[in-house]
């Protein structure tokens, strides 16, 4: 949950949200390298496909407003 908060906070520069989610984000164990890379606005490097499942869901549907098959195949 906090790391779809902090991809979709960093797209519409939230900057409250992301100030208040962030510390829950590292936490509950979202690493430093991938919060830092979302705030750069960088494609974090992922060792977890959990993680990274939820980064280009939240991605998808942020930006266009849908979820692709091949997506949604993977959920």
């Amino acid at each position: 949950m906090q790391l779809m908060i902090l991809v979709s906070a960093r797209l519409t520069t939230a900057q409250f949200a992301w100030f208040v989610h962030e510390p829950h984000a590292l936490k509950l164990g979202i690493s430093h390298d991938i919060v830092d890379a979302i705030r750069e606005r960088r494609v974090p490097n992922f060792t977890r496909g959990d993680e990274h499942l939820v980064y280009d869901i939240t991605l998808e549907l942020n930006t266009t407003r849908s979820l692709s098959e091949a997506t949604y195949a993977r959920v």
